[in-house]
């Protein structure tokens, strides 16, 4: 109802004037309105350095909105997890040039159990090649069955790129045989601890 609408952005406004946040976690589904209301209302926090957003079922327009804000520069984030969100391989092309504007800054990111399947990984994997300060990459949960293609990709960019990656997180992800051998060399050698498990 309306005055509901009016109190949440009387909260948000407030909460976007402080300076001082660094950190925002938000857990929980609140529906559309709400988590769009939300993404906005992060724009004017100029000293955020960790976003966990997680299960808020991000649709293509909450991806476009968490897009806007990541390429708007108004904040350097450090980490940034979208944990079980239902972003899918549509939604990452839709975050693809957010995370290039936050390369310079981003150290852990967490796309776990979102739906991303081979396109989304190649889509995510063009997206981090700038990001060469990149210490922890969360992609498990996610269904890369089907997906050599796409984790040849990772190998690749794990080999050529700028980087020695902390940690490669691909739990419970279905990778089959052909995805392995895909993976391996890159993965190997250009990463510390890798997790395969499940």
């Amino acid at each position: 109802n309306e005055g509901w609408e009016q109190q949440i952005h009387a909260f948000l406004d407030g909460v976007a004037r402080s300076q001082s946040i660094q950190r925002v976690q938000v857990n929980e589904q609140l529906g559309e309105y709400l988590s769009t209301a939300i993404l906005r209302a992060l724009g004017n926090m100029t000293q955020l350095e960790e976003l966990f957003y997680n299960r808020n079922n991000l649709d293509s327009n909450g991806c476009s909105v968490l897009r806007t804000l990541l390429e708007s520069g108004a904040c350097k984030l450090k980490e940034l997890w979208l944990y079980n969100d239902n972003i899918g391989d549509d939604g990452v092309a839709a975050l693809a040039s957010g995370l290039r504007s936050i390369a310079p800054s981003l150290k852990t990111l967490g796309l776990s159990w979102n739906s991303i399947g081979n396109d989304g990984l190649s889509a995510l994997v063009a997206a981090l090649e700038s990001c060469t300060g990149l210490e922890i990459l969360d992609l498990s949960g996610n269904d890369f069955s089907l997906a050599a293609a796409g984790l040849g990709t990772l190998s690749k960019w794990l080999q050529t790129a700028v980087l020695n990656l902390d940690e490669l997180r691909l739990r419970e992800c279905g990778i089959d045989d052909e995805g392995l051998q895909a993976l391996t060399e890159g993965a190997t050698n250009h990463c510390k601890d890798l997790n395969l498990s499940g």
